[in-house]
């Protein structure tokens, strides 16, 4: 099961970084060697991402937090639930993510992630993005710093203080991940530093495929630098993740835009 979870994790990657070091079949330790089906491994790591392409609206990634919903009047009382959704609704406590609900009952991330997208459904709970819970007695609450770290970098993008905007957004980026990546690599777009926008938004994509904004700048970025089967691929997957996002459109115009300059590229090279 664990090396099944590994390649589904790649399986998702667009791109990645890996190291390979070659070596005999005899230096292996005898008991690494197991029989895997190659083909039905590769058949169910493509069901998983056409299945996380579905559940991506109601689940957007492993970190968010699930919470129980809050119950209208005119709810029924009774749950019916399976024993597998019993189990996961036990360990909401409003402070662990999917990923750790799914370590500490010892299930697959995926599977937790399509109990998740039931529970949302039909209205049992709510998933919320991650934060830092407040420590008592403190009288300056951390998230508040950390919040405010992000808004100032989030205003000095808007205010064209570019260089600002990107020292500010790395220094939040432990507390804020994919969004203070986000504003980073358009500060650094500003500043006509593209193949290091490009490399931030790889770095973000690799901790957090299914956030769908990350993919849509990373084709943007890509273009910037020559990479248009990057940019294809990256705005491909924004679409599967978000087909009718707000920037649905936008996505799309880039793939018609690449589509005839690779067009116009081919003619020309061919006389």
């Amino acid at each position: 099961q664990q090396i099944e979870a590994v390649v589904f994790d790649l399986m998702s990657w667009r791109e990645g970084f890996f190291s390979f070091a070659e070596v005999s079949a005899g230096e292996l330790p005898a008991d690494t060697r197991i029989s895997v089906s190659t083909e039905s491994l590769l058949m169910e790591g493509a069901r998983r991402i056409d299945e996380w392409s579905r559940i991506a609206d109601k689940v957007p990634n492993l970190a968010v937090v699930p919470r129980f919903a809050p119950v209208a009047d005119h709810h029924e009382a009774q749950l019916d639930l399976l024993p597998h959704e019993w189990e996961v609704l036990t360990m909401i406590d409003g402070e662990r993510d999917l990923r750790g609900i799914a370590g500490a009952l010892g299930r697959s991330e995926f599977e937790v992630a399509k109990i998740a997208y039931g529970l949302v459904t039909t209205g049992v709970v709510d998933l919320e993005a991650p934060t830092r819970a407040s420590m008592a007695g403190v009288a300056v609450a951390e998230p508040e710093l950390e919040h405010d770290g992000l808004a100032r970098a989030r205003e000095a993008l808007a205010g064209g203080d570019w260089a600002r905007a990107l020292e500010t957004a790395r220094a939040a980026t432990e507390a804020h991940g994919t969004e203070a990546r986000l504003v980073a690599a358009r500060a650094l777009g500003r500043l006509d530093r593209h193949a290091e926008a490009l490399e931030e938004l790889r770095r973000a994509v690799h901790a957090d495929p299914l956030t769908a904004r990350v993919h849509l700048d990373l084709g943007f970025a890509a273009v910037r630098v020559g990479e248009f089967a990057t940019a294809r691929a990256s705005w491909e997957h924004y679409l599967r993740l978000s087909a009718s996002g707000g920037d649905a459109a936008r996505a799309r115009a880039g793939l018609d835009t690449l589509t005839r300059l690779m067009h116009l590229m081919e003619a020309h090279a061919d006389g």
